[in-house]
């Protein structure tokens, strides 16, 4: 029985919360037509408003204008990469004596873990995450859902039968509730994607206009000149030029004439400069730096610099989702089975491979380092060192 199983009311879904608490607990909610349609500035920013009230937010318009923009391919892969550095980052599980436990590292690399940590990373980006536990097997997690955000006020920690609704249930005073869904830790952020709106909606206005200026500008335009005022011999040349194809043409007099005054710039280039201009901020806000799109502009140094903000954020994000995972995640696993009692979710140390490679080539000048080391650290099939073998020497290492 899911939490978006239908009840008759408010009342009844109350009722059933307290007389089966160890069930996963049921509400009443409508899942209504996700329906698209054109959205604006003015449309963000009510959206804003209504989300940011001190006594009733609401932030379904405001998610419905998050999926519309996610939409946009350079925001949606700008998301994937940041998710997916942490995602596919290695991780352990620590005992008390800061040992890694493979088995149970294991287990939280199932697709149901990986699923939560999804969704909190998406909280970054949405502003709150609800995750409810949907399946549950001896000793194992197996199946988890988000619960739609446009039916979610976490201000407040209610549930909403309807996104508009002025009432709903409070998910958080169920004490075993709470084994059944899990909740990101902020509950007042908008995420990312409340700055990111207005770039997405600038772009789609740069693109719509860019495209008219092609269809008016891009093709040749036809003309057909001619001093005949009989209407069926003027018809007759209408449908002539109309069958030779659908690009522009106009049947006039011999003495009139069609004039398009055109602005200075008549390539579009300032649609591409300002679709450039979005899709450069985009990626500053998500991944702090443009890495790697500028092709006339970019330098060594510039990507270095880029690569280096874009791997602090990673390890925030890290760091994140390690004190989700101990502190929220960790405390509901526990009640269904996991044995995590005194263990730690951490990721694996980024290590500079060049830094320690020039270490250890060093150290190998004053002293004798493990063999055995070096293989599993470098991958290099390392044999013992010659008796006066020089470090200079190209066959130190066979």
């Amino acid at each position: 029985m899911g939490i978006f199983d239908f009840l008759k009311s408010k009342k009844e879904a109350e009722v059933q919360l307290r007389n089966q608490p160890k069930a996963l607990p049921s509400t009443v909610v409508i899942q209504n037509i996700k329906a698209r349609a054109q959205k604006d500035i003015k449309d963000w920013r009510n959206a804003l408003n209504m989300a940011e009230k001190s006594d009733n937010p609401r932030r379904y318009m405001l998610i419905d204008i998050y999926r519309e923009i996610m939409l946009d391919t350079h925001l949606s892969a700008q998301i994937d990469l940041r998710k997916n550095r942490v995602l596919g980052a290695s991780f352990q599980v620590y005992d008390n004596n800061n040992k890694p436990n493979t088995d149970i590292t294991w287990m939280l690399k199932q697709p149901a873990i990986q699923d939560i940590i999804s969704y909190m990373l998406d909280a970054l980006f949405y502003g709150h995450s609800l995750i409810q536990i949907d399946e549950v097997i001896p000793n194992q997690i197996n199946k988890v859902s988000l619960v739609p955000r446009q039916h979610i006020v976490p201000e407040l920690g209610l549930l909403l039968k309807n996104p508009n609704d002025s009432n709903g249930i409070n998910y958080r005073i169920y004490k075993d509730f709470q084994n059944y869904i899990i909740e990101s830790p902020n509950n007042t952020d908008l995420g990312l994607l409340a700055k990111v709106v207005p770039y997405v909606l600038y772009k789609r206005f740069a693109f719509a206009a860019w495209s008219e200026f092609a269809e008016l500008f891009g093709n040749p335009i036809r003309v057909a000149k001619t001093n005949v005022r009989d209407t069926t011999m003027t018809n007759r040349l209408y449908n002539m030029m109309k069958d030779m194809g659908s690009l522009f043409f106009a049947v006039i007099d011999k003495d009139e004439d069609i004039n398009f005054i055109e602005t200075t710039r008549s390539n579009g280039e300032v649609f591409q400069s300002l679709i450039e201009l979005c899709n450069n901020e985009i990626s500053k806000l998500i991944n702090g730096a443009v890495v790697g799109e500028n092709n006339t502009e970019g330098s060594r140094a510039k990507e270095q610099v880029g690569y280096t903000i874009s791997q602090d954020i990673t390890n925030a994000d890290k760091h994140y989702i390690e004190q989700c995972m101990n502190k929220i995640v960790f405390p509901i696993l526990i009640y269904h089975g996991y044995p995590l009692q005194n263990y730690t979710f951490a990721y694996d140390e980024q290590i500079d491979m060049d830094k320690l490679w020039n270490n250890t080539y060093q150290a190998l000048q004053y002293y004798n380092i493990d063999t055995e080391w070096i293989k599993e650290r470098f991958g290099i099939p390392v044999l013992e060192r010659l008796q006066n073998q020089s470090l200079s020497d190209s066959r130190f290492f066979d």
